[in-house]
């Protein structure tokens, strides 16, 4: 009886053991990935402010020039 008890409780262990393996594996995933994304919202960030930079000098270039 005993020795059920043992082999139940290192069978669930076990499970637990491998269940706990997958969501550090998941969770690692899910890190690279929202890593990934962070870097994407940097990048896009730069180049809207590249395109604001070049949208600015556009306008004062096109301003209409004071001829008084």
């Amino acid at each position: 009886m005993a020795d059920e008890a043992d082999n139940s409780l290192l069978t669930l262990m076990r499970r637990m053991d491998a269940r706990t393996e997958r969501m550090a594996e998941d969770i690692h995933h899910l890190e690279v990935r929202v890593t990934a994304l962070e870097e994407a919202v940097v990048e896009n960030s730069r180049r809207f402010e590249r395109l604001e930079h070049r949208v600015g000098r556009i306008e004062r270039a096109l301003d209409p020039i004071d001829l008084q």
